[in-house]
């Protein structure tokens, strides 16, 4: 088999990397004519020389180019977005549980926005109309109102995020929720998206 051959001549190998030839150099000095070190011919290559040449290559190569030996084991994730949740194309999330649930913002509308550095709750008692604006929140970017999920009342609210709203870049879908609602209408949870539709729905928007 041939590496590489000249037009002139069927034994010479004239394409073949200087890694190779240093190694080939370095391995089996007496084999090549270092005043032509890019023409080389097979049948002064002992067997051995090219073999230790050969694994001289490989070895810079994986140097070079950095790989491990070691295999890669991938981690594939179903979803990146919470399965026991509902989500709204505004990127609201709410989880239902009996006749009330608790609402907040998803993880990317969160990045989208940037560092949070204030969050507007509304006041207990207060009712809303499923897509009417909630609460604000504001970022170092951007100002982004926050739409109901469901229409119902408002029965308490993570003060938490109001006195440290930068607690919201830190965990959106666990202690950094925003409002919790008494349920109005149990027929709006069926216009809410799934983990996997939300997700698809985030994929589309990037591109």
């Amino acid at each position: 088999m041939w590496i590489g051959r000249s037009s002139s001549d069927p034994h010479t190998l004239d394409h073949i990397s200087t890694p190779f030839i240093n190694s080939v150099v370095r391995y089996s000095p007496h084999s090549v004519n270092r005043s032509s070190p890019y023409r080389l011919k097979l049948q002064e290559l002992s067997i051995k020389d090219t073999r230790m040449a050969l694994r001289a290559f490989a070895s810079h190569a994986t140097t070079v180019l950095r790989i491990s030996a070691r295999p890669v084991f991938l981690r594939h994730f179903s979803t990146k977005f919470p399965e026991g949740l509902k989500y709204v194309k505004s990127h609201e999330w709410f989880k239902p549980e009996g006749d009330q649930g608790t609402m907040g913002l998803t993880s990317f509308a969160v990045d989208e926005l940037g560092d949070v550095v204030f969050v507007e709750l509304p006041e207990v008692g207060a009712k809303y109309e499923q897509g009417e604006s909630i609460c604000t929140v504001e970022s170092v970017k951007a100002s982004s109102a926050v739409y109901a999920p469901v229409g119902g009342e408002v029965i308490e609210v993570n003060s938490s995020v109001k006195e440290s709203p930068e607690k919201l870049n830190k965990d959106p879908f666990g202690e950094s929720w925003l409002v919790k609602l008494k349920v109005a209408n149990h027929d709006h949870l069926k216009s809410l998206l799934s983990a996997s539709d939300y997700e698809g729905l985030v994929e589309q928007s990037k591109h």
